[in-house]
């Protein structure tokens, strides 16, 4: 078996190299943790057909590890909607609220069809975003290449991910108020009532996050070829701003 080639387009601003052996790509998938430099180069080429492939089945995997915690989310997230429509004087009816319901459980038994879609998705915005903001400070990205570097730096949140998952067998899910009462960020330490604006930011301050975006500077340094400062630069405005669109 050999690794995945992206297809030539416009974004690619140079040829795809020959694939390695499958196990390079595990390899990489595990060395990107300690030794992420030696993976960058080694990554230059942009490659990253295999590597998503990996993310995608290990997201999966984390999901149905945390499936207790997405119910438990899910029905919070049901309540308050159903009581700031009750607020609003437009109570449903017990049948609209049990339609409201089904469609919710059939919309979460798809998801998993789904999510390898919007894992695709979220890589191709997170490379279009790297590279537009990485051309803007003077890096040498393709498209390719800035997707390969997203990729690999977004690995820390699968642990993330695994630990989240992990505290629903030991924690009781009953215990959840929010979606960030298992959470591995400062927003887990804040009030229900705290502002939306303010549990997205401090959301972002998780070390799972963090060491994401430490990834994508080294990404930006070895593969972009940028000054240390400015990919450091480009990492953090990076995080930010795909947060803000994608709030957690």
């Amino acid at each position: 078996m050999s690794d995945v080639q992206p297809t030539r387009s416009p974004f690619d601003l140079q040829p795809p190299a020959p694939a390695g052996p499958w196990w390079s790509t595990w390899e990489d998938a595990l060395d990107i943790f300690y030794a992420p430099k030696a993976v960058f180069e080694r990554r230059r080429d942009g490659r990253y057909g295999m590597v998503l492939l990996i993310l995608i089945a290990l997201s999966v995997g984390i999901y149905f590890l945390s499936v207790q915690v997405n119910d438990a989310i899910a029905d919070i997230k049901f309540a308050k909607g159903m009581a700031a429509q009750a607020e609003s004087g437009q109570s449903l009816t017990p049948e609209q609220l049990a339609a409201a319901r089904a469609f919710a459980e059939k919309a979460k038994s798809l998801l998993v069809f789904v999510l390898p879609l919007l894992i695709t998705l979220s890589a191709w915005l997170s490379g279009l975003l790297l590279r537009a903001l990485g051309n803007l400070m003077g890096a040498k990205f393709s498209f390719a290449q800035a997707t390969m570097v997203g990729i690999l730096a977004s690995f820390p949140s699968l642990i993330g991910g695994a630990v989240i998952g992990a505290q629903a067998l030991i924690l009781d899910p009953n215990t959840i108020t929010s979606k960030y009462t298992f959470s591995t960020s400062l927003a887990r330490f804040l009030p229900d009532d705290t502002s939306v604006i303010a549990l997205n930011f401090a959301a972002v301050l998780d070390p799972f996050i963090l060491w994401s975006a430490v990834l994508l500077g080294v990404g930006a340094y070895i593969v972009g070829r940028m000054e240390k400062e400015k990919a450091a630069v480009l990492a953090i405005v990076h995080t930010l701003a795909f947060a803000l669109m994608f709030p957690r």
